[in-house]
């Protein structure tokens, strides 16, 4: 009997041993949790702390850091591109390969940002249809931000402000001084230029012609089936430098080209996209540290653009 007694007494205590041990296991792993999670946003919140302080710290030295380096490591992306426009986006002659300041910004990024690309080229307008139907991952194609084009896709923050010219022949020169001359003249643009859309209307009594590409707008100006072409400074300058003694140019100021609040070139993303803001990112990191600015006087020169 003491024996059975025993024996029951060890198993409860057994027992006892084992709900007691499940308990402190239990309690155990709770505090662990509630001890990882702590750490975690301890750590979190250092780390942001310290992200922060680097950046404000690399920002006053010139640099900037985004905390985006690699984050499309491995990704490759269909960049939509109208390739054809003078300092932009061109095919060099000897590669047939796409060269321009677009290009260099959009290397750049892709190094930075660790995706792989291949461009898409079309015209502007299909451009941004392609952006619509989710066909091109985005786009960077000397395109500027427009009201009807950002009530259908996302654009991004400006990577440059471009100023206007003229772009005439230069035995008109005393003819054509402002868009005020161009009255009864003919205006070429290239299809689904923004200067169609919202600058060459409001020049009064001119007739407005749209060519496939840029080369044929100064074709057609240098032949006589166009008067004038509106283009960017950079841009004018350097086919006045190729075509010399047969064009010339002059800049325009705000008061001749009303119909546009200045020529903010921006990239653009699929309505409500989440890339939109890693780019946003991206070009302010390249205003800071200057890359944009080495790459734009590349290939427009000083003078020619602003940074908003």
């Amino acid at each position: 009997m003491r024996k059975k007694m025993t024996a029951l007494v060890m198993s409860l205590a057994m027992m006892a041993t084992l709900f007691a041990g499940c308990g402190d296991k239990k309690e155990e792993t709770t505090t662990t949790e509630a001890t990882t999670t702590e750490a975690s946003t301890e750590a979190t919140t250092t780390e942001t702390a310290t992200v922060a302080e680097a950046t404000a710290s690399d920002s006053d030295s010139g640099e900037y850091l985004t905390g985006n380096e690699g984050i499309y490591e491995g990704e490759h992306f269909i960049v939509g591109m109208s390739v054809g426009y003078t300092n932009f986006e061109e095919y060099d002659a000897t590669t047939g390969e796409p060269v321009g300041l677009d290009i260099d910004i959009l290397n750049y990024m892709a190094n930075d940002l660790g995706f792989t690309y291949e461009i898409s080229d079309m015209k502007l307008p299909q451009v941004v249809a392609g952006l619509q139907a989710e066909q091109l991952d985005f786009s960077i194609s000397g395109m500027y931000e427009t009201e009807e084009r950002t009530k259908v896709i996302d654009m991004s923050e400006s990577y440059l402000t471009a100023k206007s010219a003229m772009l005439i022949r230069a035995e008109d020169a005393d003819k054509i001084k402002s868009t005020a001359d161009l009255n009864g003249k003919t205006v070429c643009c290239d299809v689904g230029e923004a200067y169609y859309e919202s600058v060459l209307p409001t020049i009064e009594g001119a007739n407005v012609v749209e060519f496939d590409d840029n080369a044929s707008c100064i074709m057609a100006v240098l032949g006589g089936q166009a008067d004038a072409r509106i283009i960017d400074g950079g841009g004018a300058k350097n086919i006045c430098e190729e075509y010399d003694g047969q064009l010339t140019y002059f800049m325009l100021d705000d008061s001749m080209i009303p119909g546009i609040d200045g020529n903010h070139y921006s990239m653009g993303f699929v309505k409500g996209s989440p890339m939109k803001a890693v780019f946003d990112a991206e070009i302010e990191k390249m205003k800071k540290n200057g890359e944009l600015k080495k790459i734009i006087d590349q290939w427009l020169g000083e003078g020619m653009y602003d940074f908003d």
